[in-house]
């Protein structure tokens, strides 16, 4: 598991500090990241107050809960492919009536795909990993045997009715954030703030790196604001990182 010196860590447990009702969320645990506490925290501080948070890459609803706490109000529209981790999505939002999830991939076409569970769910993704990547998991982690999962683009499971401005999209999908960005293009142009994870290392068959990202979402009116949450392989080197991306001047 990548390295995180202490200066990471304690900028994540200021950005918890600085964020209401995150110790109680903690406390709470339904579930609690401080990573995810971190990327809302220098989203309100950087951009301001969403009205409407896209969640791609769910997972169990560690980013959901942060921008709930985070932004109260906010409508929640989150996207899980894997029904049994949808399902703990569920639970653990179950009192934030302004959030719902569609348990799908997105992608640049509408479809089925062939979908890459993993031991730590957390890096399950539609590319399988790819020869020699380590496992964030920890000793015993590993990939699962495919399963089909619905895909659909996000032009087609959101409309305008849907975004209420300001609008935030968080994109954590494991390598698969071109192929969502391909099915976004109509979305994009109402997004106001955009989360999204780069890499500097493929950790993933077909992955994009940083710079094949960062010219996508240049070509589509967006730049780079700052980066957020680093991680780090286990000589202290940044492999991927959190950016937040606002259009561009």
């Amino acid at each position: 598991m990548p390295v995180r010196p202490r200066a990471d860590q304690v900028a994540k447990f200021v950005d918890v500090a600085l964020t209401g009702g995150a110790f109680a969320a903690m406390r709470a645990g339904k579930p609690f990241s401080l990573s995810a506490f971190r990327l809302v925290s220098q989203v309100r501080h950087r951009f301001g107050v969403p009205a409407t948070v896209l969640d791609v890459g769910a997972n169990k609803g560690q980013f959901s809960r942060a921008a709930a706490t985070a932004f109260p109000g906010a409508r929640i529209i989150a996207f899980e492919p894997l029904e049994a981790v949808a399902a703990e999505w569920r639970e653990h939002l179950a009192d934030v009536a302004s959030a719902e999830i569609h348990v799908c991939a997105l992608g640049a076409n509408d479809g089925t795909v062939a979908f890459h569970p993993h031991e730590y769910s957390l890096s399950s993704s539609v590319l399988p990993l790819a020869s020699g990547a380590g496992n964030e998991g920890g000793d015993g982690a590993g990939e699962r045997a495919p399963v089909d999962v619905p895909v659909r683009r996000l032009d087609d499971v959101v409309t305008l009715d849907d975004l209420r401005a300001p609008l935030l999209a968080k994109l954590d999908v494991q390598g698969y954030e071109l192929e969502v960005l391909r099915g976004a293009t109509a979305t994009l142009r109402h997004i106001d703030a955009l989360v999204v994870e780069l890499a500097f290392e493929r950790h993933y068959e077909g992955q994009p790196l940083f710079t094949e990202v960062l010219d996508h979402l240049g070509d589509h009116g967006f730049a780079l604001d700052v980066p957020i949450d680093v991680r780090r392989d286990e000589g202290g080197t940044v492999v991927e990182m959190d950016g937040l991306f606002l259009p561009a001047p």
